[in-house]
């Protein structure tokens, strides 16, 4: 079958990998960008470079001569000798005048002090508040200047070669403009934002700039200039705005597009985090793999179904913890919604977020300007490319699939975490005992605050359209809003896999603890009854293995029941429960008589002094060992193991053992070297920083790397190999 939404994924992954390492530059032509190149630009600093290509510049050429032939002829042209948007009934003939009058209008954004590099200077910097920066973050201002280079390129703008060169230019050199991030309704473009990129190109001493390089003639690198400053270090003269050249870098809809490209890069990761972890959870949650069996996904046929099924399906492969539900299994039959419609609840998400990637990719290589001059035909047209109502509509799949992913594994967290719906894992995954340790309760409660949070922001934009520019925008497409919600909903998605990473790998590891434990107790156990029923051996029909079994398999039930409980009350609950059902089988058995009744009952007395003991001995030396040593990736499939190792092993984030984590406690935790002690918090925040830094991405991508070469449909990824005893 096809993986088209995880191909697609890898693709673009391997082809930024190889922008990031090449040596040459990125070459722009007006056809060819894409997300991978916009991502490489914003967030590694590749080095984008105007094609040299005669054609290309022909028509950059062509497009800005008939824009002088139209005006020489008389001609009206919109923004070029008319006012502006519902203002268009006016006329001028001062050219350059107008379009310094159109930045001049535009540059209205609010920045603050702080936003400029200019702490300490303003009269409310002593306010306190949470109110963030105003200003639209640098990554975003390159992949915006890369992403109108690249529009301007296409040679229906009317804007010199000249001037596209130089935003190039100032991208090399790390030179983005500070400009405000909100003021934006996309509707004539994002005029508001790329007015200041504009104002830096003309060299507008109020325009500050941010960079990372250094003035070769300063001592101490600047972080912040003025526009005028940065032009002189990146080699450039101010620029004299061409009778179009105004309106050409500003009408278009690249903020919106580089905000769209840089977020739904991240969204498509989260997407196949998603489910690695829903794998993880059923792993945990001892789900069956058989929920996501191809027979099912292929009889509703569904594209995205059929591949995250197919995903999750074989990201369980060689997992020992995933169940086999027979028609005698005792228990829960089927597993609950988060789990086994899980595929049903993420394709759909999938099928939106290609789509999604497929408008962005088209804008990226259109030109979104107004009005657009048509070399061939020597025309200008007068049209609407910059309304970016299918950025608008990307984002609004963007958002949704944001929160239903985000609703599935909070639905999920919480059944990790309830104990009594967990089948048997600890109440808050606590390592030591319930009533010392609520380990995961606040990261339980902080699920439902992010989860919140996200719903809140999750609604679409396009509800909201208000009518602006006296009546003459009435409709607007407000995309840059709309990526810019995009991008908080993916940042609190984070947070929520953060939070649900750390509780699988506990989960996980307490999963495992059981089954170790539940091996070695066994083992015990049943040399217990053995010794304790030794003078009974001999009786026909008396059954000594048979008879482990049977209590065995009440042991375990009933210490599965009490996992709320402490240990030793949750070793003496068993033992009673034990107790009364051997009492019952001795009491009926039809092959003791009278004499062998009562020595039997002498016998379960011994049995019965020692059964508690013997579990709190065995789980407390497991206890012990395990936390010294955890033997989870044994027990996991390949997803799972590779990203416990990654949490595990490459973040540091150990298994949590209880109150003794806690800085101001006492002691040290288990292991096999000194640790330093430190909060929940601290330890989820590596996690969520791998995150947003896309360190976590390559553990993704190694998990599909392996699962694209994987064969569907034979025996071995539909086997089912699980530990004894575990359910």
């Amino acid at each position: 079958m096809s993986y088209y939404f995880v191909q697609n994924l890898y693709g673009d992954w391997l082809e930024l990998q190889a922008l990031i390492q090449q040596k040459g530059p990125l070459i722009l032509n007006g056809n060819s960008l894409n997300i991978p190149s916009v991502v490489a630009v914003a967030h590694h600093h590749s080095l984008p470079t105007v094609s040299k290509d005669v054609i290309l510049s022909k028509a950059v050429d062509d497009s800005v001569r008939l824009v002088e032939s139209h005006l020489n002829s008389g001609q009206t042209v919109y923004g070029v000798n008319t006012g502006f948007g519902a203002s268009a009934d006016t006329r001028t003939k001062s050219l350059h005048l107008l379009q310094k009058s159109l930045l001049q209008h535009q540059s209205a954004g609010i920045l603050t002090a702080r936003d400029l590099g200019e702490t300490g200077t303003s009269i409310g910097s002593s306010i306190s508040g949470n109110v963030e920066t105003l200003a639209m973050p640098a990554d975003w201002v390159r992949a915006m200047m890369l992403i109108r280079c690249n529009s301007l390129l296409r040679g229906h703008s009317g804007v010199r070669l000249s001037v596209i060169e130089s935003i190039a230019s100032l991208i090399a050199y790390d030179l983005t403009p500070i400009l405000p991030l909100r003021g934006s309704i996309s509707a004539s473009g994002d005029l508001m934002p790329l007015s200041y990129l504009a104002g830096l190109l003309e060299g507008n001493t109020d325009i500050r700039v941010r960079t990372s390089k250094a003035d070769a003639r300063s001592q101490s690198p600047k972080s912040f200039m003025r526009a005028d400053e940065a032009l002189e270090l990146a080699q450039l003269k101010p620029l004299s705005l061409g009778p179009k050249e105004g309106l050409g870098l500003m009408n278009g809809t690249a903020a919106s597009c580089a905000a769209a490209s840089i977020t739904i890069h991240q969204v498509q990761h989260q997407a196949l985090l998603v489910q690695i972890m829903t794998a993880m959870a059923s792993e945990a949650l001892l789900a069956s793999k058989h929920n996501h069996d191809p027979f099912i996904a292929n009889v509703r046929p569904h594209p995205g179904q059929i591949e995250s099924a197919a995903v999750i399906f074989n990201c369980l492969r060689d997992s020992r913890l995933i169940a086999d539900k027979e028609s005698g299994y005792i228990g829960l039959f089927q597993d609950r919604y988060p789990l086994r419609t899980a595929s049903q609840w993420i394709g759909p998400q999938l099928e939106d977020l290609l789509l999604a990637s497929r408008q962005v990719q088209v804008e990226l290589n259109s030109t979104t300007d107004n009005p657009l001059v048509d070399v061939q035909n020597g025309l200008i047209h007068h049209g609407g490319n910059f309304q970016a109502a299918s950025l608008t509509s990307a984002m609004s799949k963007v958002l949704n699939a944001l929160q239903m992913l985000g609703r599935l594994i909070h639905a999920q967290s919480s059944e990790l975490l309830n104990c009594t719906i967990n089948r048997g894992l600890p109440p808050n995954l606590c390592f030591d005992d319930p009533s010392r340790s609520s380990t995961l309760k606040g990261v339980d409660v902080s699920m439902s605050a992010y989860m919140s949070e996200l719903a809140y922001i999750a609604h679409p934009v396009s509800s909201y359209v208000q009518s602006a520019e006296m009546h003459n925008q009435a409709v607007n497409s407000l995309a840059l809003l709309a990526a810019r919600h995009s991008s908080e909903a993916s940042n609190v998605l984070n947070l929520m896999s953060a939070n649900y990473l750390y509780s699988l790998c506990q989960a996980l590891d307490l999963r495992c603890l059981h089954i170790e434990f539940v091996g070695a107790a066994e083992a015990k156990i049943s040399a217990l009854l053995h010794r304790s029923f030794k003078s009974l051996s001999h009786l026909e029909n008396f059954d000594l293995e048979r008879l482990h079994a049977e209590m065995w398999a009440v042991a375990i039930k009933r210490w599965l029941e009490c996992s709320s409980f402490d240990l030793d009350a949750r070793a003496s609950a068993t033992a009673d429960t034990v107790l009364g059902a051997l009492l019952n089988q001795i009491r009926q058995h039809p092959a003791l008589s009278t004499a062998h009744k009562s020595e039997a009952y002498a016998a379960v007395q011994d049995y019965a002094l020692e059964f508690a003991s013997t579990l709190v001995t065995v789980y407390e030396t497991r206890r012990t060992a395990f936390a010294q040593q955890p033997t989870t990736p044994a027990y996991l499939g390949r997803a799972s193991r590779a990203m416990y190792h990654f949490v595990r092993q490459v973040l540091g984030v150990p298994l949590h053992q209880g109150l003794i984590e806690h800085p101001t406690v006492d002691g040290s935790p288990l292991g096999d070297a000194p640790r330093e002690k430190v909060t929940i918090g601290t330890q989820i925040s590596k996690i969520y920083e791998a995150l947003r830094s896309g360190a976590i991405h390559q553990v993704g991508m190694e998990i599909i790397s392996e699962l694209r070469l994987a064969k569907q449909g034979d025996d071995e990824s539909r086997s089912s190999d699980n530990v004894d005893g575990v359910r």
